[in-house]
């Protein structure tokens, strides 16, 4: 089954790479661009508290080194751990020891979660990011990180929530996005797991004045900045993105998307593309979801393009397919963008809610956790669902004229070495 799999994937990612390498004619990929593969039954934990389903989950994160999957679970208590190879549920990690799913979000664990300088961290309701070392699939607890920050009247008892990972610095950001009277974020030395510096989001020392929390983060290899979703800037307007430099804490740039003439958006996800692309996903419905460059012109910034979609908290991109995934939770619908010409393909049925998307950089399948209840025809107790690339039948012919062309071609390769020999 899994060698299966392995060919399927291979012969997906040659209908455009080997046409291309042997002069064949360009063929779109897919006709429906993706369509659900498996789901993924999540076990009902000792700790959860949701009725033995699985209703309550935050952001999910791919490993690509190891092709784990890890969800930030509430309704379980947990962190809990897939496996992309054989798509299959392998562990949950650090049941009851987070918040869980509380009356609200703002104080509800686990939050945030990523892979930093080979540890699994996830954000917890109380202020803290829970750290575990792990070898396989085996997870030990290690001592947690405080974000919480006095003194008062900063809040220092909600959530430490969405990151993202410098590997060239070992800095982590981490957004403590509902603290009161304002968020903020941590830059975190992720070799010695303490907090280098906290940036107060509250307008003044250059910052935005992020009325609305803090939402998705990312980091920028080519210029070593972190940029983040700042979902509205003082009382009004579409929100923008912050930029931070990871080793100063320096805000060096605020976009405000009301200067590139965007009157709604509210951004919440975020995640690079190709080159200096960013993909900002608008949480208000009805909106856009919006390609940016914050390097071009000078350093302004530019709007590159807008897709109708929108809705949006968590989005992903694959960088082996060239795909962007943004989620709209209201409609229930995941949205699928190709990053090499920049067109939007259509989208495919989710369920209500379902606000979290990764792809697994190896596979490139996708995988939406999906919330139980009526409205998920897919799962009614909830699961992971996961989406993966469809050929379209005119990609089926190119195969296979592919196939027997680089036949011929290593035939008549064969042949000559021989000739060359005799």
């Amino acid at each position: 089954m899994h060698k299966l799999r392995g060919l399927r994937r291979g012969l997906l990612r040659c209908a455009i790479g080997c046409a291309g390498a042997i002069g064949i004619g360009s063929v779109p990929a897919f006709a429906v661009p993706y369509s659900l593969l498996t789901t993924i039954s999540i076990p009902v934990s000792s700790a959860n508290t949701t009725g033995g389903e699985l209703t309550a989950f935050d952001i999910s994160y791919f490993d690509g080194n190891t092709q784990t999957y890890y969800l930030s679970d509430r309704s379980n208590n947990a962190v809990d751990v897939l496996s992309a190879a054989t798509n299959s549920f392998i562990t949950h990690v650090g049941t009851g020891t987070f918040s869980g799913a509380q009356s609200s979000p703002d104080i509800s664990g686990p939050d945030g979660v990523m892979v930093a300088n080979g540890q699994l961290w996830a954000g917890n309701g109380d202020s803290t990011v829970h750290v575990y070392n792990f070898t396989g699939n085996t997870y030990t607890a290690a001592p947690s990180i405080s974000t919480g920050m006095p003194p008062t009247p900063v809040s220092t008892t909600k959530r430490s929530d969405e990151m993202a990972y410098d590997p060239t610095d070992k800095v982590a950001i981490v957004a403590n996005d509902a603290a009161t009277p304002s968020p903020y974020v941590n830059l975190i030395n992720a070799t010695t797991n303490t907090v280098t510096k906290q940036i107060v989001m509250n307008g003044s020392g250059g910052t935005p004045n992020a009325t609305g929390g803090i939402e998705q983060s990312v980091w920028m290899p080519s210029n070593d900045m972190f940029y983040v979703s700042i979902p509205q800037i003082g009382t009004s307007g579409p929100g923008g993105i912050a930029e931070i430099n990871p080793l100063t804490g320096a805000v060096v740039n605020i976009y405000n998307l009301a200067s590139f003439g965007i009157s709604s958006c509210s951004p919440a996800g975020l995640v690079k593309g190709n080159g200096n692309q960013l993909l900002i996903g608008c949480a208000n419905a009805g909106t856009q979801t919006i390609l940016f460059d914050p390097t071009a012109n000078g350093n302004g910034g530019a709007v590159l393009k807008t897709f109708d979609f929108s809705g949006s908290d968590e989005v992903a991109f694959d960088a082996a397919n060239n795909m962007f995934f943004v989620t709209d939770s209201a409609a229930g619908l995941l949205g699928i963008i190709n990053g090499m010409n920049d067109t939007f393909l259509g989208s495919v049925a989710t369920a209500t809610g379902a606000h979290s998307v990764a792809v697994d950089p190896v596979s490139g399948e996708v995988f939406v956790p999906l919330g139980a209840g009526p409205n998920n025809k897919i799962c009614s107790g909830g699961c992971v669902a996961v989406y993966a690339p469809v050929p379209e039948p005119s990609s089926l012919t190119l195969l296979a004229a592919a196939g027997i062309m680089l036949v011929g071609t290593a035939t008549a390769t064969r042949r000559r070495r021989r000739d060359k020999t005799h």
